[in-house]
């Protein structure tokens, strides 16, 4: 489909202008022409000029009838025709701004507003760092009337993975068999005059009860350990509350859900006043027929090299970002037991907040492809 550039107001204009009253008034109104169309079309998606670049989308090597867009690194795909390639219906309620996608055996509602996911019964908040292309909120834009989502999204509701085909220039989507675990969502709330917790965690079922009595004890092993520093943080704070109430918020996804692999990022959340609050991310990657969790080392093949290329290329990251010298102290190399998880498109190693950089900057997460680290995983672990 090709680059569309967001033509920028023309602020100089440095024309001699030697005709007549004719030729001087016709130049003004052209110019004036571009200004307003500049405008309008800045105005149209983010207020200011950026780069979109659409491109062809398809699902199963069909492609689907609206294109998808691209935009400072994220890729947006349009909610209601991918929903309905993959036999989905989609309602859209304007009273609250809502999409309900549904079929016989899923519902996912969709609140843009709330910043909410409700994929089943488990609830999530959406955040991230969005281009304002007509942000609405929940990982959704609005562009020429429709509503485009992140693809990481539909990737984690409906087991999409996607691929970039260079010679199409295409995004193909597909879904593959996942694996054999199903997960329950095990919610609980509390609420007081002065705290506020929500916890989800998933309880996981597999074929091999042995390996899911295994997993899910290191789930409630992180769900306790999190209420339990919450329970002594209040303690420590005795008396004192500030002007807003108290904050807790346990929560999880699955990044990856493929063959005999379940990765799990837990995320864990708390405000107990002051200008803002702290999260942690726990990440497992568990083993389905076993339960047993895999270490990052786990997965590469010993003297392959893996800590040094994973290492050099976070530093120079470290330096793309601007990062280099806001750190708390110089990373030189990942840990032996660095915190990592797996995804579709391959792994992300992670530092949370004030491991190496200020608060300010949040986890700092460092994504390779599964081709990068082709190399260095074992054989059973190569992505096929």
């Amino acid at each position: 489909m090709g680059t569309e550039k967001l033509t920028e107001a023309c602020s100089k204009g440095n024309i001699h202008l030697k005709r007549g009253f004719r030729a001087k008034k016709r130049i003004r109104f052209i110019m004036a022409l571009i200004i307003v169309l500049s405008m309008v079309l800045s105005m149209s998606v983010t207020g200011y000029a950026v780069t979109i670049k659409t491109v062809y989308v398809s699902l199963d090597d069909r492609v689907l009838n609206h294109a998808a867009l691209e935009s400072e690194g994220n890729l947006f795909l349009p909610l209601r025709s991918v929903c309905e390639a993959l036999g989905y219906s989609v309602e859209w309620s304007a009273a609250d701004f809502s999409i309900t996608v549904k079929n016989e055996g899923k519902t996912v509602l969709f609140e843009p507003k709330k910043n909410s996911v409700t994929d089943q019964r488990h609830s999530y908040y959406v955040t991230g760092n969005y281009p304002d292309l007509g942000y609405i909120g929940g990982g959704c834009i609005t562009f020429g009337g429709r509503i485009y989502i992140d693809s990481e999204i539909i990737e984690s509701c409906f087991g999409v993975v996607k691929t970039y085909d260079r010679e199409s220039s295409t995004w193909k989507l597909s879904v593959p068999p996942q694996d054999n675990m199903t997960a329950e969502n095990v919610k609980t709330t509390y609420e007081d005059d002065r705290l506020q917790s929500v916890v989800q965690y998933p309880h996981i079922t597999t074929p091999v009860k042995a390996a899911a009595d295994k997993i899910n004890a290191v789930i409630l092993a992180d769900v306790q350990r999190a209420e339990k520093e919450t329970r002594e943080s209040l303690m420590e704070l005795g008396d004192y509350q500030g002007p807003n109430q108290f904050e807790t918020y346990f929560n999880y996804k699955f990044p990856y859900r493929q063959g005999d692999l379940l990765p799990l990022v837990l995320t864990d959340y708390r405000y107990l006043g002051g200008a803002h609050g702290d999260e942690k991310q726990i990440a497992h990657t568990f083993d389905l027929k076993t339960g047993e969790e895999y270490r990052l080392a786990d997965l590469m093949k010993e003297g392959s090299g893996y800590a040094e290329f994973i290492s050099e290329s976070v530093k120079d990251e470290i330096i793309k970002r601007g990062l280099a010298k806001a750190q708390l102290k110089e990373f030189v190399s990942i840990a032996p037991d660095q915190s990592y998880y797996l995804t579709n498109a391959g792994l992300v190693v992670y530092f949370q907040r004030y491991e190496y950089f200020p608060g300010a900057a949040g986890i700092q997460e460092f994504e390779f492809s599964w081709g990068d680290l082709a190399q260095y995983l074992k054989p059973e672990f190569i992505k096929k």
